[in-house]
């Protein structure tokens, strides 16, 4: 019985918290310490900062080109060029030959996708402009298996 009492006391307890922060407007300065709800938190400002971002085009872009996913720091890129939002990428590394990787040695092309769904993906340098909330932007060589 006295189990049970505490069992129910926690879960009111638990209901009791939940509904006075869901109910209590948020402020940036007060610490969240319940681990649930930290996670919930971080989802809504990630998405409300991601809404309030706006590219701006012709703010200055720093293209960073990778020969993969794998190998993406600033001090491996294989090119690193200077271009603007709203812009073409002037100037690009030429189609890659050697592969790090036995089992994906074919080149596909270039995307700003780490590991891309479909040929869609891939950056075409004629038509696509750069768009970046930042003032960096990440290219990666895709590489597929024979026959992909």
């Amino acid at each position: 019985m006295k189990k049970l009492l505490c069992t129910l006391l926690c879960l009111t307890s638990m209901l009791f918290v939940a509904s006075c922060k869901k109910n209590k407007p948020t402020s940036e300065s007060e610490p969240d310490s319940g681990t649930s709800s930290q996670v919930e938190s971080s989802e809504v400002e990630s998405e409300s900062s991601e809404e309030s971002q706006t590219i701006i085009d012709g703010l200055p872009v720093t293209v960073y080109f990778f020969h993969d996913y794998n190998h993406s720091t600033t001090k491996e890129a294989l090119l690193t060029v200077q271009s603007k939002n709203g812009e073409l990428i002037a100037e690009h590394p030429a189609d890659l030959t050697e592969s790090y990787h036995e089992e994906f040695p074919v080149f596909k092309g270039w995307s700003q996708k780490e590991l891309i769904d479909s040929e869609d993906d891939l950056w075409d340098f004629e038509h696509d402009v750069v768009q970046s909330y930042t003032s960096v932007l990440r290219i990666y060589g895709i590489w597929v298996a024979e026959g992909e």
